[in-house]
């Protein structure tokens, strides 16, 4: 409203309710200023420094799985890169002959720490090791990752890039300039610009005849149940909610000067509900990108039948395996992909070049699947829990 008359106010009620808006707006600046210095204080905290160190050992012990990383700290400190002992299936020691692993021309990470004196030759370690050949071992000991410049990094300095990237992709970074501005969108949707709107609303309902029936804890519940039922994919643009909100607030507006205030009632109503469908949908969003991960990590992680029951597993494995969890692909891009047009488009082909293409039937079974984005908020949860 912007003035007293057109609130229906005295001016003294208008005056506190002017300033109960300029209130949340400079309310929810200072939020954001205050969110982002915590976010850069954030890595210094107790919580930060325990998640990323047990991340970073998580990491390692994965590591200990992986053929490359296990022998280099086989050969390089005889022990797995998680340090934890060898299991009994390797030699207590081993270290490389220098002159015959420098006829292989591979750059190596370890340095001198992967050679001794005795060493044997790297044919001979494949063997130990599980590779077919010396020449394949030291390959993909010299396709380990490196930095920047070009230095071998150690399995502690890659343990720690990949939980540090872990940790900023699960707990985001408001830093990001992306991320600071919808951040701010939800700052300025504060609780007291909620009762900015509730407080418009109330006004109207009175100049209608009507009680003030409505609560900002009523709205809320309404928005959460209606933004359950929605896919995934809905809610991936809440965008759209926050546009309704002003385009609703803008007729209110409208309707109040035309003096229909019945209109204006029902488009402050649902700027209301759509202020609080806009944070719904973007905090369920980050919960369901959230438990997309875990599910597709789950789909593909190798579970040890020793540490987990079979049973178990053959459960989890059967709830995802018919789940598509990649990007939604579109229609067209997908009816183009199908076997039958592929195989349409191989039969063109042999007839004009002579050539022979082979069409797996899996195709289809695989575009089939339902894409994770077609559940509902509350059925994506089910599945989750």
């Amino acid at each position: 409203f912007k003035d007293a008359e057109a609130a229906g106010m005295t001016d003294e009620a208008f005056a506190e309710y002017k300033q109960r808006y300029e209130d949340a707006r400079d309310a929810a600046r200072e939020e954001l200023v205050q969110e982002a210095f915590a976010e850069t204080r954030r890595e210094r905290t107790k919580w930060w420094r325990e998640e990323l160190k047990a991340e970073t050992a998580r990491v390692l012990a994965g590591m200990d799985t992986d053929p490359a990383w296990r022998t280099r700290a086989i050969i390089q400190a005889g022990v797995l890169p998680s340090g934890a002992p060898l299991p009994e299936v390797y030699p207590p020691r081993m270290k490389l002959n220098k002159a015959a692993t420098a006829e292989y021309g591979h750059d190596l990470p370890g340095g001198n720490q992967l050679f001794a004196r005795d060493g044997v030759s790297p044919d001979r370690a494949a063997q130990d090791l599980g590779y077919e050949t010396g020449d394949q071992m030291l390959y993909e000991l010299s396709q380990l990752p490196k930095d920047e410049n070009g230095r071998f990094l150690t399995a502690k300095q890659f343990a720690d890039q990949q939980a540090q990237e872990y940790m900023l992709q699960e707990h985001g970074d408001i830093m990001n300039p992306d991320e600071m501005h919808e951040e701010a969108l939800m700052k300025v949707h504060s609780r007291r610009q909620a009762q900015v709107i509730l407080d418009e609303l109330r006004l109207l309902n009175r100049k209608a005849g009507g009680r003030d029936s409505v609560t900002n804890a009523a709205a809320r519940n309404a928005a959460e149940q209606a933004m359950s039922e929605k896919t995934i994919s809905e809610i991936e643009s809440p965008t759209k909610y926050l546009n309704a909100e002003r385009r609703f607030s803008m007729k209110a507006a409208e309707a109040v000067i035309a003096g229909d205030i019945d209109a204006a009632l029902r488009f402050k109503t649902q700027q209301l509900l759509n202020f609080h469908m806009y944070r719904t949908a973007r905090d369920m969003r980050m919960k369901a990108d959230k438990m997309i991960a875990t599910l597709n990590k789950r789909s593909r992680q190798k579970m040890d039948p020793k540490r987990v029951e079979p049973s178990f597993i053959t459960q989890i494995k059967g709830m995802v395996s018919g789940i598509d969890f990649s990007s939604r692909m579109s229609q067209d891009r997908q009816a183009s992909l199908s076997a039958e047009t592929l195989q349409n488009w191989a039969d063109q082909q042999s007839l004009k070049y002579g050539a022979t293409f082979h069409i797996s039937p899996a195709l289809d079974r695989a575009l089939s699947k339902m894409n994770v984005r077609d559940f509902t908020f509350s059925e994506l949860e089910g599945l989750h829990d």
